[in-house]
């Protein structure tokens, strides 16, 4: 009985060794896909932020009139569908100029999520070069690289989108897409420094590691060993950046429509819109209300995402 019992106990044991050797390591990615999952307001935090490109890229499809459209029949701030007395043609009432107040809404959405991630890509890619041949070569060129980003970051930056705006504004550059292009530039300007310090330090950590150095001793070339090694294992941190850095954006642009700095007045613009309508706050609130809770539910589902993608690329997170 004892034969047979140590007899079974092997085979269990070679069986699960077996089993073992079968079962493949999950990645980093995919813990941290798993553990995003988990994050019910990530999660409802993505879809929304999927709803409002989806409504952004087919605002043409979805908006009832075009955004600039004044209604012959319509009157100027014409009430809302929760009020007595609104018109049906226009389920959220029209603006100051007799617009329709939807389809300014969901056009509105085209220019926050175009100023949200397109700077943030530029910043994204100038930083991340920065960072990484400062971190990555050292001595008198890392040195020459920090001092230009300390020179940058010293520069009130949304004091430089107030100066540039004013000052390009009415010229041929500041018309362009409505005004967006210097918007673009102006936040790429000086947006860039926080992203290189980041990369920087990623790669200053992560040269040190031994699969660095075993690169290094095989013969791989610089280039191969930043792009193939390096950089994928800072992407982390620079992931979690770049979700906290939409909404910065989302924020500044909505700033400088509203001291009529931002788009052009014929662009419908979120920000914009609570700059036409803040004249008349006290006596129709719903018209600044409405785009102000457009900004701040955006800028919350980025900043939730962002937390949540926090936690789910930290290794040392358990959920």
């Amino acid at each position: 009985m004892a034969a047979e019992r140590q007899a079974t106990t092997d085979d269990e044991r070679r069986t699960t060794f077996e089993s073992a050797l079968h079962v493949r390591p999950s990645g980093l990615w995919t813990d941290a896909w798993r553990r995003l999952s988990r994050n019910r307001a990530a999660k409802v935090s993505l879809l929304y932020i999927l709803l409002v490109c989806l409504v952004a890229i087919f605002a043409p499809l979805i908006a009832p009139d075009s955004p600039n459209d004044t209604s012959a029949t319509a009157t100027t701030f014409a009430v809302p569908f929760w009020k007595a007395g609104h018109d049906p043609q226009h389920i959220l009432g029209t603006d100051e100029l007799a617009r329709d107040e939807l389809s300014r809404l969901i056009y509105g959405a085209r220019v926050s999520m175009a100023v949200g991630l397109i700077p943030t890509a530029i910043i994204t890619v100038v930083g991340t070069l920065v960072g990484l041949v400062a971190g990555w070569a050292g001595g008198w060129l890392d040195d020459l690289l920090m001092r230009l980003v300390d020179a940058v970051y010293a520069f009130p930056a949304f004091l430089f989108f107030i100066v540039l705006a004013t000052v390009l504004r009415d010229t041929r550059f500041g018309h362009l897409l409505g005004g967006l292009v210097l918007l673009f530039t102006a936040f790429a300007i000086v947006g860039w420094t926080d992203m290189a310090r980041l990369v920087r330090g990623q790669v200053l950590s992560v040269k040190q590691h031994e699969y660095v150095e075993a690169a290094r001793a095989l013969g791989a070339p610089n280039r191969r060993i930043v792009f193939r090694h390096i950089l994928p294992n800072s992407l982390a941190p620079i992931i979690v950046a770049i979700a906290f850095s939409i909404p910065a954006y989302i924020l500044a642009e909505a700033s400088l429509s509203f001291l009529g700095l931002g788009v052009q007045a014929s662009v419908p613009s979120w920000g914009q819109m609570v700059f036409d309508s803040f004249p008349a706050i006290l006596s129709k609130s719903e018209f600044v209300l409405m785009p102000s809770l457009l900004i701040a539910s955006v800028m919350l589902a980025f900043t939730f995402l962002g937390d949540g993608l926090r936690d789910a690329l930290d290794p040392k997170m358990t959920m």
